[in-house]
């Protein structure tokens, strides 16, 4: 029961979108991102592959960027810590730690984290 009434781990800080996502008007502001083109992108398959929590976060400590393909919304609190195109930061990664939560709206047939592949990331690039 002391889990339910301790406070969680507050939420992290805008992590921003992937540069292949940011505004068509080419802000250099990472909050400005094209959410519809990064939602509608993963409507292809071949363009995302589905990630355990630990396979995402050695990704994160080896450098890359790992990018969502959807809302990633841990269940409870039930509110988003990553929209489609946004880079998974190791503050958000430890923020879902803290949550000791097994579920999110961001699992896909593995039960897995969907992100885009390198070829989604190059090919919303040349369409910005």
């Amino acid at each position: 029961m002391l889990r339910l009434t301790a406070p969680s781990a507050p939420l992290p800080d805008f992590s921003g979108f992937h540069p292949s996502f940011q505004d068509a008007n080419g802000q250099a502001d990472p909050r400005g991102g094209d959410v519809r083109r990064a939602f509608y992108l993963s409507y292809n398959d071949s363009y995302c592959e589905y990630l355990k929590p630990e396979e995402v976060e050695q990704r994160v400590e080896n450098g890359e960027k790992v990018v969502s393909t959807t809302y990633v919304t841990p269940y409870p609190p039930g509110y988003p810590v990553l929209v489609p195109g946004q880079v998974f930061s190791p503050e958000i990664l430890s923020f879902m730690r803290s949550l000791d939560t097994p579920r999110s709206t961001a699992t896909g047939p593995t039960s897995a984290t969907g992100v885009y592949v390198d070829k989604a990331l190059e090919i919303a690039a040349t369409r910005a």
